[in-house]
């Protein structure tokens, strides 16, 4: 059974295969683009099914918990070329992390345990990137917006590790330092600051096809998914330091 109670989207019933014998008696599935696109959509509307699923379920739990509740304008989560996007975004009133470093404050430790609970149980594999806003280091130091948002993307992956998520189901960890900021027009507004956690799409090739340029982010949506967007709630405008 899949993870919204049906057939497994591995399903072979849920395959569309136009199909015919080899010389040993196997099976082989026909090469043909027409019944390939028909498999590849099927599997994303699966896709599209179980992360609205899991959006439902983190707004439940995020709303039930008081301590989570408060932090519900820190999450966001969209729908883009790699896959569904949950970003946790800092406010003016709350950052991840404590101030230049990979350290996560208890209250995000929670938020990353409680996306965990959440995504867990899903077949998709993970992708994380750590974000910085532009504020710029003093010279001298060994730290600066790379080191950093690698550190804390690792930060984030070891926290989801803790809350039950596979090791084995990580694709990549990545640090864009403040390559591809949240609000474009304020590079130093807190929001730039996040962790983005992202459920590839299974059939995750048409993802990686697909290169977007470093001013638009390896993941912000097109037009069209621009439709898909769900907020759970508006964050502030207002900052924070780094």
């Amino acid at each position: 059974m899949g993870f919204l109670k049906g057939d497994s989207i591995t399903a072979p019933q849920d395959m569309p295969t136009h199909s015919k014998l080899a010389p040993n008696g196997q099976k082989l599935v026909a090469k043909n683009p027409d019944v390939i696109a028909q498999a590849k959509e099927i599997i994303k509307q699966n896709d599209r099914q179980r992360f609205e699923k899991l959006r439902e379920m983190l707004e439940e739990h995020m709303k039930k918990d008081p301590s989570l509740a408060r932090l519900q304008q820190s999450v966001r989560l969209v729908e883009t070329r790699e896959g569904l996007r949950i970003d946790l975004v800092d406010q003016s009133d709350f950052a991840m992390f404590t101030l230049g470093t990979e350290n996560m404050v208890p209250a995000a430790q929670k938020l990353i345990a409680e996306v965990a609970r959440v995504i867990k149980d899903v077949p998709n594999m993970i992708i994380v990137r750590g974000h910085t806003d532009a504020l710029p280091y003093a010279s001298g130091q060994n730290v600066n917006n790379w080191t950093l948002s690698a550190a804390r993307a690792d930060a984030t992956r070891r926290g989801l590790i803790a809350g039950g998520v596979d090791i084995n189901r990580f694709d990549r960890i990545e640090g864009v330092a403040d390559r591809e900021p949240y609000v474009p027009e304020n590079r130093m507004d807190p929001r730039n600051r996040r962790m983005s956690i992202t459920l590839s799409w299974l059939n995750s090739d048409d993802a990686r096809s697909h290169p977007v340029s470093p001013t638009s982010g390896h993941s912000d949506p097109t037009p069209e998914e621009h439709k898909a967007v769900v907020k759970i709630n508006a964050p502030s405008d207002k900052k924070v330091s780094k």
